[in-house]
């Protein structure tokens, strides 16, 4: 939780600078990356007091920072809010989704599965990702937040195949993506089960996504 306020406070002061000096590209950028930390810090969900009083404090802090902004203030007071709702009043929690396959977002029980796992938001960047997920790429959990899934599966193979299935995925169908890909000389089938991923206040997240990958056995069995 700390890393990602403080990787959210670092993008923030380059958002910031970017505006100051009309840094039109930049601040697209910046503002398209900051949205996921942001979700990232307000939506999870947690039972380590320090982690609670970090989010409490980010959510002030950030009323505090954009005070002289309406609609900032408007926003992050609804942050705020919906941090009290969950700590403090009654939450609701979601039940069958109309009898649809679906998961809730556990971010302490993906954390330790082995299993690769990322949650991608309805804007298709990463809003969560797992260790597993993360070291398949060398990167830290937190350089993975904000990123387009694009930026991982290809660009061809996102808008013609993946986009469509996620699509689904975010109107409350639970699918499958399967492609195949070169790895130092060998090929790779990549499987991506997707499943509709809720907030325990039955807000969408987006699509939870659990990443396996095999030999290609059709190509072993033809070189044998």
């Amino acid at each position: 939780m700390k890393t990602l306020v403080e990787r959210f406070w670092q993008q923030y002061a380059r958002l910031r600078h970017a505006v100051e000096t009309n840094d039109a590209v930049a601040v697209e950028a910046l503002d398209r990356e900051l949205d996921p930390i942001l979700e990232a810090i307000i939506h999870k969900e947690t039972r380590n007091p320090d982690e609670i009083r970090i989010q409490f404090q980010f959510a002030i802090d950030l009323l505090n920072e954009e005070a002289e902004d309406f609609a900032g203030v408007q926003r992050n007071t609804e942050l705020l809010e919906t941090l009290v709702n969950r700590y403090i009043g009654k939450g609701y929690s979601p039940n069958d989704k109309d009898g649809k396959e679906h998961t809730v977002l556990d971010e302490a029980w993906f954390d330790e599965q082995s299993d690769r796992i990322i949650v991608v938001s309805t804007d298709y960047r990463i809003f969560y990702c797992n260790a597993a997920n993360a070291s398949r790429y060398s990167l830290s959990v937190a350089d993975m937040l904000g990123k387009h899934i694009a930026e991982f599966v290809g660009l061809h193979r996102f808008q013609h195949g993946l986009k469509e299935k996620l699509v689904q995925c975010f109107q409350g169908e639970a699918t499958q993506f399967t492609y195949a890909e070169d790895n130092d000389g060998r090929t790779i089938v990549v499987s991506l089960g997707l499943t509709p991923c809720y907030s325990s206040s039955g807000t969408l997240l987006g699509a939870m996504i659990v990443l396996q990958e095999a030999a290609d056995r059709r190509r072993r069995s033809g070189a044998a």
